[in-house]
């Protein structure tokens, strides 16, 4: 009896766990990308502006930020995804790439490309708060 699976059968579910923690931190460094440039667009505003502390990011939540408001529990679930897959992904990118390499027979085409592509992710996207623009941004999301 073999013990590998078909192709296209369901992958282990610490692939999928894996796959959803580097998708929701590279989602919210996107998110946080979009808002940071789609304020600098609204206002007319430059990087240099964003950073004088008028253009704060909790400005951005619908209704402002209360605890009883939903999209304050959004935007701190943002900013916990951001802050801390900075911090994470590297690491899980270690754990992630050897489990990839090892059940690459056993995860149908997709699966293997959306764990890579979490992958890719959780090492380029911390090297790119190195790049000043990016750094302009991280700074004023932790305004």
């Amino acid at each position: 009896m073999s013990t590998t699976a078909a192709p296209g059968a369901r992958a282990p579910s610490s692939v999928r766990l894996l796959t959803t923690i580097h998708l929701a931190f590279a989602g919210a460094f996107l998110l946080v990308t979009v808002l940071y440039l789609g304020r600098m667009a609204a206002t007319g505003a430059g990087p240099a502006d964003m950073l004088t502390g008028h253009y704060d990011p909790k400005d951005l939540v619908p209704f402002g930020p209360s605890g009883v408001n939903p999209f304050t529990w959004l935007y701190a679930l943002v900013a916990l995804l951001y802050l801390v897959g900075f911090l994470v992904s590297p690491a899980l990118a270690m754990v992630s790439l050897p489990l990839l390499a090892r059940t690459w027979h056993e995860l149908s085409r997709p699966a293997r490309a959306l764990l890579l592509a979490g992958i890719v992710s959780a090492v380029a996207l911390p090297l790119l708060r190195l790049l000043p623009a990016v750094g302009d941004m991280h700074r004023w999301w932790l305004d």
